[in-house]
């Protein structure tokens, strides 16, 4: 794993430094975002948003920013769109920070960036913060968040705990620069006192055994390799986007950085006619979305190869991570392949709310996001795209390196 800047998680908060009148950007709020929103009230009632956004109104001349931010956000996360929303850091003071990085795996939280001071408390599990259970701490952190599944909890909530003035919203923590973290390491239950401060980079990092295949090149866009050993092709496609898909709906000067999907595309077909291929992977894993148009005249090119399209030949990996357009070409794989999916569930499901777009509040300037479009790509109704074989993530794998969506599909 690669050092972490906490402002990479934390969005580059930018603060309000003009004058604010919170009344008029609410609002602006609660007029606008159902104006543009495709269908604002589909799970929210309207009477709800409207008598929320009224006392929040009423009462932000005399409420500090975070107490406005949290209550906004977890308005927000009622609404039931993982599209529509803040950025909550615009709300909070991400210049003192606890420093570390949490990510939650199946067998619980785990510290896996932090700094030099704190070197000896990497791969620790959080059993408690301040004496309060885990649990109980990300249980309130998940009101943020919007409740289609578990999966989107698992993505962003424990990127929350290292905010100490959320800690102080709900409860858990004083407002002193130090916080107590029950801890435990080798089956060993001990406290240490972390000190709030400033800091710009976890620079210690997980001392892992060798880098799982899943995890090797996360930064690409999107790369192949041919596993000799196990005759198997590997293909991780992390981001859809590419030059053309850019150079035709997007920013043509930023399609010049972006890699060929068209280059990708062809050297894959090469090699699936040159190799003995006994199994083939696409891993979405770690694909948040994009332009679903990207991938899906592959899917429909690969369809055709009946040397890959047969049952427990052609595998898709999918995870928590997978949104949106990610999951658009999950459903394509799904409805023109022979494909067995293997992994996590999705963050995103089938049918959802997106296209998002945003607009401003007047003064203060926090941009608001919301869903131009509704998509619908399965006809029952689900809260996620369920894989047909469910993998845990447990953190020992990711120590030994071990992906074991990856030995799923061997051991098929």
């Amino acid at each position: 794993m690669k050092p972490i800047s906490l402002f990479f998680f934390l969005f580059f908060a930018i603060y309000c430094h003009a004058q604010i009148y919170w009344p008029n950007d609410l609002a602006y709020l609660k007029t606008e975002l159902p104006k543009r929103h495709q269908n604002l009230f589909f799970k929210l009632p309207k009477k709800e948003f409207n008598a929320t956004m009224d006392a929040l109104i009423k009462e932000s001349m005399t409420l500090p920013k975070i107490v406005i931010g949290v209550r906004l956000q977890q308005l927000m996360a009622k609404i039931g769109d993982s599209h529509t929303g803040i950025r909550l850091t615009k709300f909070i003071d991400t210049s003192k920070v606890i420093p570390i990085f949490v990510h939650w795996f199946d067998d619980g939280f785990f510290i896996t960036h932090t700094t030099e001071t704190y070197k000896e408390e990497i791969g620790s599990e959080i059993v408690r913060i301040n004496n309060i259970p885990i649990k109980t701490v990300a249980d309130s952190i998940a009101t943020l968040l919007v409740q289609d599944n578990q999966a989107m909890n698992k993505s962003y909530l424990a990127g929350y705990f290292c905010l100490p003035e959320l800690l102080i919203y709900f409860g858990f923590i004083g407002t002193d620069e130090k916080v107590i973290f029950q801890l435990k390491k080798e089956n060993e239950i001990f406290e240490k006192e972390f000190t709030v401060g400033g800091v710009k980079k976890l620079n210690v990092e997980l001392p892992i055994e060798k880098k799982r295949i899943g995890d090797q090149n996360r930064r690409a866009f999107f790369w192949e390799k041919y596993i000799e050993a196990d005759s198997i092709y590997y293909i991780q496609y992390n981001r859809c986007f590419s030059k053309e898909s850019e150079k035709k709906y997007g920013n043509r000067k930023r399609a010049k950085k972006y890699p060929s999907f068209k280059k990708f595309q062809k050297k894959v077909f090469a090699t699936i006619k040159e190799k003995p291929i006994n199994k083939f992977i696409f891993d979405m894993r770690y694909n948040g979305g994009g332009r679903a148009v990207v991938a899906r005249g592959f899917i429909e090119k690969l369809k055709e190869v009946e040397k890959i399209n047969q049952k427990g030949k052609l595998f898709v990996l999918v995870g928590r991570s997978t949104f949106s357009s990610a999951v658009i070409n999950a459903m394509d794989f799904k409805e023109q392949t022979n494909a067995i999916f293997i992994g996590e569930e999705t963050s995103g499901n089938p049918n959802y709310y997106g296209s998002a777009r945003s607009f401003k509040l007047p003064t203060c300037g926090v941009r608001v996001w919301y869903s131009a479009k509704h998509f619908k790509y399965a006809e029952e109704e689900s809260n996620s795209f369920l894989p047909d074989i469910a993998v845990p993530v447990y953190f020992k794998d990711i120590i030994t390196g071990k992906d074991a969506a990856y030995e799923a599909v061997k051991a098929y």
